[in-house]
């Protein structure tokens, strides 16, 4: 409860959200990009 609970979450949700193939067809990102981005989830 603090900082973590309101900043982790919205970026969590503005990465799957802006990034994901499955709500954006058009995110399709690079092998090496969609590697770091679930070594950061």
């Amino acid at each position: 409860m603090g900082v973590d609970d309101a900043v982790i979450p919205d970026a969590a949700q503005w990465s799957y959200e802006d990034h994901s193939t499955a709500t954006n067809p058009r995110a399709a990102l690079p092998e090496d990009f969609a590697a770091m981005l679930r070594e950061t989830m």
